[in-house]
């Protein structure tokens, strides 16, 4: 993925989790929802860096 689609991506799921925050009264669950969202975003942009490659730990190193 392009940077550009990796900032739309997440520009995007940060405008839908705003717009459900809408109206929260509640800390906790606004703060529980806030680092959901960053870890799934933070796995996303790694997984796109490392690309969808074959890791396996206990392969032979050549």
């Amino acid at each position: 993925m392009k940077e550009d689609a990796i900032t739309l991506k997440i520009a995007n799921e940060l405008k839908a989790w705003k717009a459900s925050q809408k109206g929260q009264t509640d800390f906790y669950n606004y703060e529980k929802s806030f680092v959901e969202l960053w870890l799934k975003l933070g796995r996303e942009v790694l997984q796109d860096d490392l690309g969808d490659g074959d890791y396996k730990k206990n392969k032979k190193k050549k």
